[in-house]
C-alpha cells in the first residue's frame, strides 16, 4: 500500500508514525523542531488521514506498509522511528518482523501488551457508528453535535481530522468497522475467587504462570484488592489503608492476603514481560478497620429506603478515625475523620447496627448513584461522601499513585454503582492525564437491568466499560431451566447487544460463585456453551474466571480442558464476519468467516439445550470445497463446505461444536 506523506528538513532519516484516529499532520510541530538535525517523514497510516483505505486494519498489516514506505524511499541507512501508540504497536510489529530496518526506536505511550480500545477511543467509534454523518450538509450543526458529545475541544478536533467533506454531504475518512473488528482478541482473566488460601502466595504462583497466560492467549489480569484490609485473611474488600500494598507493619500484618508489595511488583514486571497487561481491582466506596472511634451527629434510615429517616438526629460514636500509625505519613499525609463520610454501620455507644446517615453542613446521600432503596449510595462500613473536596483529591491522587506505583494497565472499579457517577468520570480523567488515554476501565455495576446500564454509560460519557451482568443472569436462567429455555433469546436485553464496544462479558465471577453475596452460579453443563459464546463472537471483552479455569477451594476445575480449546480457537479462528444463526429455541448458532490476516481462519459454532440439532449455515464462498471437522470432540463426522459456502453443521445434546477448517 502506498502511504501518504509529509517531509520535513535534512540529515539523518527519522519516521514518526501517529496513533489511532491521528494523523501525520498532528505531528507537525514536533517535525519542525526536529527537522532542524533530521530528515523526517511523516506518513499516513492506512486508513487514516489521506492514505488508502482497506478493511485489514491489523499490526501486521500497517508493519507491511511500513516496510514497503521504507523501502521505496530507498534511504542510505536505516530510519530512526518514533511511534506513538497504535504506531508504537507497529513499531513493535516491524522490530519484530524485519528488525535490520530500524537504527532505533522510540514508542510514545504504549507498552509491549495487548490494549483494549482506550475508553476515549471508543467514544469516538460509538459516534461514528451512531450518527448518520451523510445528513449534515453545514460544518456548524456537525460541529454542534460533536461538542455535545465531546465536551473537550482537543476530541472534537481529533474527530474532525477524520471527516471530509463531498460536494453534497459530510463522511468518515474510515470506516469505524475497519478499525473494531481488526483489533486484537483480547481476553481478560479474573485471577481470584473468594476461597484463595490466607498464604501470601497468590502474587507469586501468578508470577509463575504468567508465560503460560500469554501461551493460552490471555492478554490481561484482573487481580484481586492489593492493599491492606481490616485483617491479614480479608479479600481486600474490606479496605483500611490504600497506599499499603504489603509494605507497612499494620493490623497485625505486612504482607496482604495475597502476599507483599515486593512480590506485586516483580508479579506484574514478570506479565508485562509476558505481554499480559494488570488491572488492579479498585475499591473506593467504603472503608473498614478503623484505628479510632469518633462522636458526631447522625439520623438512623431505613434500610429499603434509604430517603426515610427513624426519627430525628443523635449523637453517635462510630469507627471512623484513620491515621494509619504504622505507615505515618509516607506516600499521602490524609488523614480520615467523620466528616469525610456520609454514612456508617453501626452506633459503637449502643451497639445498634443499621444504615446511619451522617449529618453535618452539605451533608446528604449522594447522587449519581443507583436508585434502588431510594438511594443506594450506602453499601457497606464507613461509606465515603464522594462531594467533599478533600475526599475527591485524595482519590484521584491515589488514583494516580498506585498507577504509576505498580505500572498498572487499568482498573476493576468496585461497585460504582453506590458512587457518584461523575466523580467516577473525573478520577478516570485524572488517572488518564497521567497515565494515557489508553488506561482501561471495567466497572462493576451489578444490576440485572440494561436500562440502567445504558443511563449509566451515558452518564460517564462512555469513559468505561460495564460487565454484562443482564447477560450474566441469561446463562443462569438457561442453566437452571435446560431446554424449556428460548435460546433465541439469550442476548436479547443485554449490554453487549447494545453496546458492543463497551461490555465486559463473562460467565462467572467471585460475586456469583456458591455461597456469595449475590450467588447465581451458571450451572456446570451449561458453562461450556455460555465460553464458547463469549469467547468466538466478535463483540464484547471476554473475562475467564479462575475458578472455572483452575479451581474453587483447590477443587481443580472441570472446564479446563474445553477453555484450552476455546481460547485457542479464538486466537487462531474467531475472525472476520460473523453470521447469526438464532432461530430455534434449542439450537442455535452463529459462523466466522474469517480473514486474510489469520491463514485458515473462520469457524462454525452450535449449542443445544435439548436433543442432538444441526443446521445449514454459511461459511462463506472462499472456503468452498473445504474439509471441516469439530474440534471439542463432540462430534466424529466431517462437513464438506459447497460451493455456495454452506455447510451442514451438528451437535450433540445439551452441548457444543466447534466446527473449524481440516488442515
Amino acid at each position: 500500500m502506498q502511504l501518504f506523506y509529509r517531509e520535513k528538513g535534512k540529515g539523518y532519516p527519522l519516521i514518526i508514525l501517529h496513533g489511532l484516529w491521528g494523523a501525520s499532520e498532528n505531528w507537525l510541530p514536533v517535525a519542525n523542531l526536529l527537522a532542524e538535525h533530521f530528515h523526517v517523514f511523516l506518513p499516513d497510516l492506512r486508513n487514516h488521514g489521506r492514505s488508502p483505505r482497506h478493511p485489514e486494519h491489523t499490526y501486521q498489516a500497517m508493519s507491511e506498509d511500513v516496510r514497503e514506505f521504507i523501502t521505496g524511499l530507498k534511504l542510505a541507512v536505516p530510519p530512526h522511528i518514533i511511534g506513538h501508540s497504535m504506531g508504537g504497536k507497529t513499531v513493535m510489529e516491524l522490530l519484530l518482523t524485519y528488525p535490520s530496518f530500524v537504527r532505533k526506536a522510540i514508542l510514545v505511550d504504549i507498552a509491549p501488551v495487548a490494549y483494549p480500545l482506550s475508553a476515549e477511543h471508543k467514544r469516538i467509534l460509538h459516534y461514528m457508528k451512531s450518527i448518520p454523518i451523510n445528513e449534515f450538509k453545514e460544518r456548524k450543526d456537525l460541529l454542534i453535535s460533536l461538542r455535545q458529545q465531546f465536551p473537550e475541544e482537543k476530541f472534537v478536533q481529533l474527530v474532525l481530522k477524520n471527516i471530509s467533506k463531498t460536494d453534497k454531504y459530510f463522511e468518515w475518512k474510515t470506516n469505524p468497522d475497519f478499525i473494531q473488528k481488526n483489533m486484537e482478541n483480547g481476553v481478560m482473566m479474573q485471577y481470584f475467587e473468594w476461597n484463595m488460601p490466607n498464604d501470601g502466595d497468590l502474587w507469586n504462583q501468578l508470577k509463575r504462570d504468567a508465560s503460560h497466560l500469554h501461551a493460552i492467549g490471555i492478554t490481561a489480569v484482573w487481580i484481586p484488592p492489593a492493599y491492606k484490609a481490616l485483617k491479614q485473611d480479608d479479600e481486600g474488600y474490606g479496605t483500611y489503608d490504600l497506599y499499603d500494598l504489603g509494605e507497612f507493619d499494620q493490623k497485625e500484618t505486612i504482607r496482604t492476603k495475597y502476599g507483599t508489595k515486593q512480590q506485586l511488583q516483580e508479579m506484574i514486571d514478570e506479565l508485562h514481560k509476558n505481554q499480559v497487561g494488570v488491572y488492579l481491582d479498585a475499591v473506593m466506596n467504603h472503608k473498614a478497620g478503623a484505628d479510632y472511634t469518633e462522636k458526631f451527629m447522625a439520623r438512623e434510615v431505613n434500610p429499603d429506603q434509604r430517603t426515610e429517616q427513624l426519627g430525628e438526629p443523635y449523637e453517635i460514636e462510630g469507627w471512623t478515625g484513620f491515621n494509619f500509625p504504622g505507615r505515618g505519613n509516607k506516600y499521602s499525609d490524609f488523614k480520615w475523620h467523620w466528616y469525610h463520610f456520609s454514612g456508617i454501620d453501626c452506633d459503637v455507644v449502643t451497639g445498634k447496627k443499621g444504615i446511619f446517615q451522617i449529618v453535618g453542613e452539605g451533608k446528604t446521600w449522594s447522587e449519581g448513584v443507583d436508585d434502588e432503596n431510594g438511594n443506594y449510595d450506602f453499601l457497606m462500613f464507613a461509606d465515603i461522601d464522594f462531594d467533599h473536596p478533600e475526599v475527591v483529591e485524595e482519590m484521584k491522587k491515589w488514583g494516580i499513585w498506585v498507577s504509576q506505583e505498580l505500572h498498572l494497565d487499568g482498573m476493576r472499579l468496585d461497585a460504582i454503582k453506590h458512587i457518584n457517577d461523575q466523580f467516577i468520570a473525573h478520577f478516570l480523567e485524572a488517572v488518564r492525564a497521567k497515565q494515557g488515554q489508553q488506561f482501561y476501565a471495567v466497572g462493576e455495576y451489578w444490576k440485572n437491568d440494561k436500562d440502567s446500564l445504558d443511563k449509566y454509560l451515558s452518564e460517564v460519557k462512555y469513559k468505561i466499560d460495564l460487565f454484562d451482568v443482564p447477560l450474566h443472569y441469561h446463562f443462569f436462567q438457561a442453566s437452571q431451566k435446560g431446554r424449556d429455555y428460548d435460546l433465541q433469546e439469550l442476548f436479547n436485553d443485554t449490554l453487549v447487544n447494545a453496546h458492543p464496544d463497551l461490555a465486559v462479558t463473562f460467565v462467572d465471577n467471585h460475586d456469583s460463585q456458591k455461597n456469595s453475596s449475590l450467588e447465581s452460579q451458571v450451572k456446570d453443563w451449561f458453562k461450556p456453551l455460555a465460553y464458547g459464546l463469549i469467547l468466538l463472537r466478535k463483540d464484547g471483552y471476554p473475562c475467564i474466571f479462575y475458578g472455572d479455569y483452575y479451581s474453587i477451594k483447590r477443587k481443580q476445575s472441570p472446564h479446563r480442558p474445553i477453555l484450552d480449546i476455546l481460547l485457542d480457537a479464538r486466537k487462531k479462528y474467531a475472525h472476520g464476519e460473523q453470521l447469526d444463526y438464532f432461530d430455534h429455541p434449542n439450537t442455535i448458532g452463529f459462523t466466522r468467516k474469517g480473514d486474510e490476516a489469520h491463514p485458515h481462519s473462520g469457524l462454525a459454532l452450535l449449542i443445544s439445550n435439548g436433543e442432538d440439532g444441526d443446521k445449514i449455515m454459511q461459511v462463506g464462498t472462499e472456503h468452498q470445497g473445504e474439509i471441516w471437522h469439530e474440534i471439542t470432540g463432540n462430534r466424529q463426522e466431517e462437513v464438506t463446505i459447497d460451493e455456495e459456502g454452506n455447510g451442514k453443521f451438528t451437535v450433540s445434546g445439551s452441548k457444543l461444536a466447534v466446527w473449524v477448517v481440516k488442515i
